[in-house]
Parts: structure tokens; C-alpha cells; sequence
């Protein structure tokens, strides 16, 4: 059911009001959530302020706060926002709430409920996934199967060498996420070039 429909229809319903904010995590924030249509179902009622929020996650190591949330007003006690990190970020739902005062919406987050709904895990087709890494102030990319290069053929030296020892360790769970780590354990020796050789 596409969200924007709902929200018309719930303008003129007369369902409970209770205090508090319901968070409901979706993946596809343009339809209800089906966690959203089963408390309707069971508790027959909705709180005062309804999010519908979005995590996604950039190709970038690090998104700076001010660019990490977006917040849309759907109407009424509606909101839909979006939460961008990069895949180097530690997300924290309770500071991305209070992040959304900035932008007209204000949360609880001690007054909050969160709804989860079932997710479906599909492996991967990419047997090899691209590592970007960062050595020094030259510009770097990573290449799958190919030796690094050692402190002897490149003028950056020993940075340049353990930048190349870093990419080849493998991090925990708790530094990368669950989800990025598993795509490291399946990628290949990676390579690092720097400099000139990046172009």
C-alpha cells in the first residue's frame, strides 16, 4: 500500500491517540510498513507522532552529520526521514532522533517505540568487493589480486607500506558492521596504488 495514500486515509479516521513517538525501520519508505499495518491491526490505535525511517548507506567511509538525516512532513502526525552513514559509521538511532529536532521534528527518544519488521538476507552474486583505503595525502584505489606495493618502488615509503598491511588484516565485526565485514572475508588480497599510479 503506497504510504501516501495511508496517511490521506488516517486524516479522517477516528483511531486512539496515545503519547509518544513510533519509529517504524522500513527499507522501502514509499509503502506502509508491514510493521505499521500489524500494530493498527493489534492495538488499534496510533501514537502522536508516526516516523517512517530509512537507513541507508554511502559508499563513503564517513558522512558528516549535518548531511546525515533528512526529515519529509507527510501531513498530520506523519513523518518520513531518511539516515544516511557511511560504512565506516557507528549508526545510533537514538542521536539520529534527536538530530531531527534541526528539522522541525522533535522526538523523545525515552518516549519512543521502535518497530522492526522481517528482513530476508540474500547473499551476494560478487565474489570480489573494491577496498578503498587511504595512504597519506595521495589519491589511492584498490585492486583485487595483486601484490602490494613495498617501501623500495614507491617514494610514500613505509606509509605506503602499512597503509598495504592494514588493507590485508582482517578488521572485527565490531569495527566495519556486520554486513561490510562479511563482504571483506570474501574479497580477495587486495592491492594498493598511490599517487601517479592511481590515475
Amino acid at each position: 500500500m503506497a504510504l501516501a495514500e495511508f496517511v490521506t486515509s488516517m486524516a479522517t479516521s477516528n483511531l486512539p491517540t496515545v503519547p509518544g513517538t513510533a519509529v517504524y525501520l522500513t527499507p522501502r519508505p514509499e509503502k506502509v510498513p508491514h510493521s505499521l499495518l500489524h500494530s493498527l491491526k493489534h492495538y488499534k490505535c496510533l501514537h502522536e507522532r508516526v516516523v517512517i525511517l530509512e537507513i541507508r548507506f554511502a559508499n563513503t567511509p564517513f558522512v558528516p552529520a549535518g548531511r546525515r538525516v533528512e526529515v519529509e512532513p507527510l501531513g498530520g502526525r506523519f513523518f518520513r526521514v531518511r539516515a544516511t552513514f557511511g560504512f565506516m559509521d557507528q549508526p545510533h538511532l537514538t542521536r539520529t532522533l534527536h538530530t531531527c529536532a534541526s528539522h522541525g521534528l522533535v522526538c523523545d527518544a525515552a518516549d519512543s517505540t521502535f518497530f522492526l519488521g522481517p528482513r530476508n538476507l540474500i547473499p551476494s552474486a560478487r565474489r570480489r568487493w573494491p577496498i578503498g583505503a587511504s595512504c597519506s595525502s595521495s589519491p589511492c584505489r584498490a585492486m583485487p589480486a595483486a601484490p602490494a606495493p613495498t617501501s623500495e618502488s614507491h617514494p610514500s615509503g613505509g606509509r605506503a607500506r602499512r597503509a598495504a598491511d592494514a588493507l590485508t588484516k582482517r578488521p572485527s565485526p565490531q569495527v566495519l558492521g556486520p554486513e561490510v565485514h562479511a563482504r571483506w572475508s570474501r574479497a580477495s588480497e587486495v592491492q594498493v596504488v598511490c599517487g601517479a599510479d592511481a590515475a
